[in-house]
C-alpha cells in the first residue's frame, strides 16, 4: 500500500496540529537536504585529496625505483569484493563456506550428486541463525540459485530443489 493511501493528504485539512506536522516535516526534510550537501561537499573535498595523494605518489615512484626501493602498493577501496556476509541482518556462514561465493558454495555441495531444497542449502551454508536471519539468507541465496539455474550451473529439480545439472552426452561424429 502506497504511502499516500495510508495517511489521507495534509494539504485538504486545516487542523493546527497539520500545520505544526508540516512544520516538522518540512525543517526535518530540509535538514537533511543540507546534511547531505554539506556530507557530498566533504567526498568532494577527500576525492580531490586522493587525487592529489596519488599524483603526488605517481611523481615519487620513479625517484624511489632509482635509488632500489619499491613504491607502495595502492590499497583497494574497502568495498572491493570479498566473498561473506557483509550484512548484520545475515547469519554468519560456516568456516568452509566463509571465503566462498555462494554460487561456488551451492556448487561445492551439490557436487556429490544430492538434489537439496533451498532451506537445506541455507541450513548447510550457514551458522546458526533466528528465522528472520533464514529469510535474509534464502532471499540472498534465491538471486544466486536463480543465476545458477540460467548460467547453466545446475537446474531446478522441483520448486526449490536443485541438483548439479547432468552433462549433455556428446555426439558421436
Amino acid at each position: 500500500m502506497a504511502m499516500t493511501q495510508l495517511f489521507p493528504p495534509l494539504a485538504d485539512r486545516d487542523d493546527a496540529s497539520d500545520e505544526v506536522l508540516r512544520g516538522v516535516l518540512d525543517a526535518r526534510a530540509r535538514d537533511q537536504a543540507a546534511r547531505l550537501r554539506e556530507l557530498r561537499q566533504e567526498r568532494d573535498r577527500i576525492d580531490a585529496d586522493i587525487e592529489r595523494v596519488r599524483q603526488h605518489l605517481d611523481h615519487l615512484a620513479p625517484l624511489l625505483r632509482d635509488v632500489g626501493l619499491e613504491p607502495p602498493e595502492e590499497e583497494k577501496p574497502g568495498n572491493a569484493f570479498v566473498p561473506g556476509n557483509r550484512s548484520k541482518r545475515m547469519p554468519a556462514r560456516r568456516p568452509e563456506f566463509a571465503s566462498l561465493s555462494l554460487p561456488d558454495a551451492v556448487a561445492a555441495i551439490l557436487a556429490d550428486g544430492r538434489t537439496l531444497h533451498a532451506d537445506q542449502l541455507v541450513d548447510i551454508i550457514f551458522e546458526e541463525h533466528s528465522p528472520a536471519q533464514h529469510k535474509a539468507a534464502k532471499g540472498t541465496l534465491a538471486s544466486a540459485l536463480a543465476a545458477g539455474v540460467n548460467a547453466g550451473r545446475w537446474e531446478r529439480a522441483g520448486a526449490n530443489l536443485f541438483r548439479l545439472k547432468e552433462a549433455e552426452p556428446a555426439e558421436e561424429i
